[in-house]
């Protein structure tokens, strides 16, 4: 029980925290996403049930946060998105044109910048805390990610709770899901 006490609790705390927000506004934001994909399915004679839409919504959340887990995480994230890029032409004109497309949907799409760069901060103050205790990698994303998805499962459900009626229905879905 000793390494218990020696958890860094505040910053996973923190990280706990931003995510349980986090799962509450993206719970908010679902109806509106599925209403867009839906109307666009729609617009072209496509079918799909809204469950379906729902799943896949839920499934990039889960990829999203094993990425975000990934990349702090990686002893070499730096070498990985900049590496040897600029050692041949090509790969300079490729790195200079995605790093332009980045920047740019970084100031169109800032407010949602801001919410990924507190998730990725939090996630990085965690890690730092993690590995300075003596975690190795595995460890260190072993609990950022339980901690990431316990987090924005907590925000869910939160969400779905104080939201009443539609709680049953989207619960049964989600089980539906398993």
């Amino acid at each position: 029980m000793s390494w218990l006490n020696k958890l860094p609790w505040l910053s996973l705390i923190l990280l706990l925290l931003s995510y349980c927000l986090f799962g509450w506004y993206f719970s908010a934001t679902i109806p509106l996403g599925r209403d867009l994909v839906l109307a666009n399915f729609d617009r072209w004679n496509w079918s799909i049930a809204p469950e379906s839409v729902d799943l896949v919504i839920f499934l990039g959340m889960g990829s999203a946060i094993i990425l975000v887990c990934l990349s702090v995480t990686a002893a070499s994230f730096l070498d990985i998105i900049s590496g040897n890029w600029f050692k041949s032409d090509a790969r300079a004109v490729a790195s200079v044109l995605v790093w332009t497309f980045v920047v740019v949907l970084t100031i169109c799409l800032f407010e949602q910048f801001v919410r990924l760069l507190v998730l990725l901060a939090a996630a990085l103050l965690a890690r730092i805390d993690l590995q300075r205790l003596g975690c190795n990698r595995w460890q260190t994303l072993l609990v950022l990610t339980l901690i990431c998805f316990a987090g924005l499962s907590t925000g869910w459900l939160v969400f779905l709770w104080q939201n009443g009626a539609e709680t049953t229905e989207a619960l049964r879905l989600a089980g539906n899901w398993a």
